[in-house]
């Protein structure tokens, strides 16, 4: 009892150390030694129950360490005590990490079948598939993906062919391929691999020649005092104050949620700022509570100024967050406990393109961004692509330097300039490349200025998408479920390379 429970203590360092290879850290070669002892352990393991507990330890220290900063939001926003919004956020990380522990447990199942060729083709795909899932189920915590860590490795020009989630797979292949490295093909499979990375071309948008001038407006508003009707004007005239000081900007960018009231009592507001806009010949984009004559709110981004008026409203909102899922059967126990939850609707999921001086933009707003579908949905047709969040929620924590991260994992996948629009931080430019062309440090107010160029055409990721990666992956399951079936009753044994 002892060695199991000093066994998962280790499994949960070694998922904890693996936090160290995303942002701010960007130790990224963490993570080989940490997925290595994950490896090792579930294979060493006396059953699958022992390796489903081992995987859960390890994903139980990768989140608990990696998304802890969930409490933040939890306690000082969302009216739960400290240790209730602890208890809520280990619940959590417990939920999220069983999906560790069913690649260990399907892993350890289907060893004793597992040659090393063959072997080399179900790690990564067990772990693609489950990531994939993590995506999708009760709307999808994507967070952590490994691929995310990569941003400034080689592996990153991987993400505009196969997107995060495919640098997952290559990753968690090259580890196979070490694993198995006694074999002769398990080499050349790594050389190879390694080889066709550095052949990848890493440039798969071009340029239309078109540079849009644009303002980011970082206003830097404590989030307990966003929302207090009494200072309403003063954070307005904050954010215009802070955008006079950019008057050959083309664009003016402020936040998610910049004005901090509903846009149907807000008209006498709007209209002035219009009209200041227009006489200055600039395009403005905030964010903004929407409602409609259904008596339906939304998280908005909306445009004024020179041009037309156009609206984004936010399509993939935050559970519990933003909307309740399951609404009659938990609505009275959030009741109960006093929870105030926001009661947002959902925007559609095809909408226009903002036109900001002649360029389609494809707009975002805060968590959609975790979301490649999300954001892509606006490809080919955007120019450029714009986020707007308020990172506020989640205080001096890991979220907003990993939600950049992510931000820029998705430049990548796109092709694309993607503009990154945040209350208090980390506002950025982020190249096609993934790249930060400037930023905005957290916790000030500033105005951060850059020519955005306009991108055309398709990365293969855009015209893909996951669908290669997951055809093969269930493939590779296929494969391996009929030699569990056709050759062995007693599913453990012990691999050997």
């Amino acid at each position: 009892m002892l060695m199991q429970l000093l066994t998962n203590v280790f499994a949960a360092a070694a998922g904890a150390s693996l936090v160290l290879s995303y942002a701010p850290f960007g130790y990224w070669f963490v993570q080989f030694p940490a997925l290595m002892i994950l490896l090792m352990m579930i294979v060493q393991s006396r059953s699958a129950k022992q390796a489903a507990w081992i995987g859960w330890s390890w994903g139980f220290g990768l989140f608990v360490t990696g998304v802890f900063w969930l409490r933040i939001s939890i306690s000082q926003f969302g009216g739960m005590t400290e240790s209730l919004a602890i208890g809520a956020t280990l619940l959590f990380v417990a939920f999220i990490a069983l999906y560790i522990a069913l690649f260990a447990w399907l892993l350890r199942r289907f060893i004793h079948v597992t040659s090393p060729l063959s072997w080399m083709l179900l790690v990564p795909s067990l772990w693609f598939l489950l990531e994939l899932a993590r995506g999708w189920v009760l709307t999808g915590f994507p967070w952590l993906s490994l691929g995310y860590a990569h941003s400034d490795s080689s592996l990153s020009s991987l993400m505009p062919v196969m997107g995060v989630h495919g640098v997952s797979w290559v990753v968690m292949f090259l580890m196979a391929c070490l694993f198995a490295a006694k074999r002769w093909y398990a080499w050349l499979s790594l050389i190879g691999m390694l080889l066709l990375i550095s052949f990848i071309p890493k440039e798969w948008t071009q340029p239309t020649g078109v540079e849009t001038s644009v303002a980011v407006v970082q206003g830097n508003v404590p989030q307990r005092l966003k929302w207090r009707a009494n200072l309403f004007d003063q954070w307005l005239a904050h954010y215009e104050s802070l955008s006079a000081t950019a008057p050959e900007a083309q664009v003016v960018i402020w936040p998610e949620t910049a004005i901090s009231g509903f846009e149907q009592e807000l008209s006498p507001e709007l209209e002035r700022l219009d009209a200041l806009f227009k006489q200055k010949d600039q395009s403005f984009v905030t964010g903004i509570v929407a409602g409609d004559r259904q008596g339906a709110y939304y998280n908005a981004m909306i445009t004024r100024g020179d041009e037309a008026e156009g609206e984004y409203y936010k399509h993939h909102l935050v559970p519990f967050g933003e909307f309740m899922p399951l609404k009659q059967l938990i609505g009275p126990v959030m009741s109960w406990l006093r929870i105030p939850v926001s009661d947002f609707s959902i925007g559609t999921a095809e909408q226009s393109l903002l036109e900001l001086k002649a360029q389609r933009v494809g707009v975002n707003i805060c968590y959609e961004d975790a979301f490649a579908r999300e954001v892509l949905k606006a490809l080919p047709d955007a120019d450029w692509l714009l986020n707007a969040s308020n990172d506020a929620w989640f205080g001096d924590s890991l979220a907003p330097h990993q939600h950049l991260q992510i931000a820029r994992a998705r430049a990548v996948e796109a092709g694309r300039y993607l503009i990154r629009a945040t209350n208090t931080g980390i506002s950025a430019v982020i190249d096609q490349r993934g790249k930060l062309v400037a930023t905005i440090p957290q916790f000030e107010a500033d105005v951060m200025q850059a020519k955005v160029p306009s991108y055309q055409g398709e990365t293969p990721y855009v015209v893909l998408r996951d669908w290669p990666l997951m055809l093969m992956s269930l493939l590779a399951l296929g494969w391996v479920w009929l030699q569990l079936r056709w050759h062995s009753r007693d599913p453990l044994g012990t691999v050997r390379f």
